[in-house]
């Protein structure tokens, strides 16, 4: 909505002032929400935490993800992506495994995700040297511009 009225203020702005309006479709934006699902397992439980996305233009079907989720008081992941969007979207990227109980694993998770602002999700994490981990849940993620985003005048 944000975006649909840039565009008619900026074409007002162009057309009744005379003055050369350019839309910036081009700029990156950020989509950040928290995050809640469940983890499946021996380890499992609840799980809640955040996902950072940024993408280079309001085109773009892909993004660069970071991702944080905590579960049970002594297991967090923490995910660095790539996500993309046809038909499905799939986020793939190495994860790191913490845990009071042991050292910290690296491993790889993948995520299939769907949704406009609230987005359902299936994660498989693997740690390259232990037992996959497999979750669902959803996000709730809302596009944040960058300053000067949609619309420049001059």
């Amino acid at each position: 909505m944000l975006f649909l009225r840039s565009v008619l203020i900026t074409a007002v702005l162009a057309t009744a002032s005379g003055v050369r309006a350019q839309v910036l479709i081009d700029q990156p934006f950020w989509s950040i929400g928290p995050k809640i699902g469940y983890i499946f397992g021996e380890q499992g439980g609840l799980t809640g935490g955040f996902e950072v996305a940024l993408f280079p233009n309001a085109h773009a079907s892909y993004a660069l993800t970071f991702d944080v989720t905590g579960w049970s008081p002594s297991n967090t992941a923490v995910h660095v992506g790539v996500e993309a969007w046809l038909y499905a979207g799939l986020d793939i990227g190495p994860t790191l495994f913490l845990s009071k109980q042991a050292p910290a694993k690296l491993g790889m998770s993948v995520i299939v995700w769907d949704g406009l602002l609230l987005y359902p999700y299936y994660e498989l994490s693997i740690p390259f040297d232990g037992n996959p981990y497999h979750s669902v849940g959803g996000y709730i993620k809302f596009p944040i511009g960058l300053p000067h985003d949609y619309f420049k005048v001059g």
